[in-house]
């Protein structure tokens, strides 16, 4: 649940700063395990012609493992705009969120990051929401003699069912993937240690 709910209309300083996620999201996830590569892959985007790679290193020991860190990595990219940067008014805003944000016994836990925040009355022209979850990734506090505001710097909050879009590119054997050849091993084979009395265990 988000820890608080920020009124863009009432509680924020400036404008939200935003991005096109066609600009930022990636089409297909390369989660590299141990002894193997699992390539998760966005076949829409990438027959319309638009490929951005992402390689992630894990120590997944399952390749359905690997698949799902691949899938979260690209859902959490919702589509249309998404919003990078936005600057809560702690004093002139609607809603006291200093125990929210700031006292660590609060329901909430307090903020830090990876926590998650939510901006309602969005136009939904733009967002094709009036409500979008945000994560936190970090933020700056900022003090005058009469005004306090907070900087969060902000990525995608996938929603709580996100929609399937990406499939699993084959795994094993040598495959080019965008011009490069990138070769899939087989995932090791168990580790296999000797006792002292020669029997291996």
């Amino acid at each position: 649940n988000p820890i608080i709910s920020i009124d863009v209309e009432g509680e924020m300083l400036g404008s939200l700063e935003i991005a096109a996620s066609v600009d930022t999201a990636p089409t297909r996830v390369d989660v590299e395990s141990i002894g193997a590569i699992t390539s998760v892959v966005d076949t829409a985007a990438e027959t319309a012609g638009q490929i951005r790679a992402l390689k992630v290193n894990t120590v997944n020991g399952t390749a359905a493992d690997a698949t799902l860190v691949g899938q979260l990595y690209l859902t959490r990219f919702t589509s249309g705009l998404r919003v990078t940067k936005v600057v809560l008014d702690l004093v002139g805003g609607v809603t006291d969120y200093t125990s929210a944000l700031f006292e660590e016994a609060s329901t909430t836990g307090g903020l830090f990051p990876t926590q998650r925040i939510r901006l309602a009355n969005l136009p939904q022209s733009h967002f094709g929401a009036s409500t979008r979850d945000l994560y936190v990734e970090g933020w700056t506090e900022t003090y005058n003699d009469d005004s306090a505001w907070i900087t969060f710097d902000t990525s995608p909050a996938p929603d709580a069912t996100p929609r399937p879009r990406a499939v699993i590119a084959p795994v094993l054997g040598p495959a080019v993937l965008g011009g490069f050849n990138r070769t899939r091993m087989p995932p090791p084979r168990p580790y296999v240690t000797s006792t002292g009395d020669g029997v291996l265990s």
